[in-house]
């Protein structure tokens, strides 16, 4: 899909009442009001390949790598890892790579160092209060830790995503990250950067 999101950028936040809004608003509702944004939605193709792809359909050992090209830390980081705990609980891929800039260039972007601080403190029970919320915060930080050591969940570093360059440039800029992206493995990127990229026939 191709859409306007990027809610969680803090530099669209200099006050609350956007984020008040949709805290307001039921999730449903809220998807309803964005889905009117979207300029191409193939998010029924997506979800056949995932299903054609599912541990179930094509057996445990065939390789199936969820690639997704970060962008805001902060609740949409935790978004992203309920999105890539969905996948790998339902058979639809056995790995997801992350990759995160490796410099802030905008005041939001992910870091490696995010994932540390959301996974031993900023998703722990002392951020939270309420007998819900804060044995919930506790167990996902767990068991995504458990994902990360698994190597289910695993974080890919390349100066590119950090680079003002194209997607086209990818195999010049980076040779090792163009051979991983490209291989047989990687069968879903899902790019979630502010770049204008250009995709290349090598992945057809």
């Amino acid at each position: 899909a191709a859409l306007w999101a990027n809610e969680f950028d803090l530099s669209l936040h200099t006050d609350t009442n956007h984020t008040v809004a949709v805290e307001a608003t039921s999730l449903a509702d809220h998807v309803d009001q964005m889905s009117q944004r979207l300029v191409v939605d193939d998010t029924c193709a997506l979800w056949r390949l995932w299903c054609n792809r599912s541990v179930g359909y094509s057996g445990s050992s065939t390789p199936h790598v969820t690639a997704v090209i970060l962008d805001n830390a902060g609740p949409e980081l935790v978004a992203d890892l309920c999105l890539a705990e969905f996948l790998l609980c339902r058979g639809l891929t056995n790995k997801v790579y992350f990759y995160p800039k490796c410099i802030p260039w905008f005041v939001s972007d992910v870091t490696p160092l995010d994932f540390d601080w959301l996974l031993t403190t900023g998703l722990t029970s002392q951020w939270f209060s309420g007998e819900l919320i804060a044995p919930l915060a506790d167990h996902w930080s767990m068991q995504w830790r458990r994902r990360f050591e698994a190597g289910e969940f695993c974080v890919r570093k390349s100066m590119f995503w950090t680079l003002p360059c194209a997607f086209d440039e990818l195999s010049v800029s980076d040779k090792p990250l163009h051979d991983e992206m490209a291989s047989g493995d990687v069968n879903v990127i899902i790019f979630k950067v502010n770049v204008f990229l250009c995709i290349a026939k090598f992945f057809v």
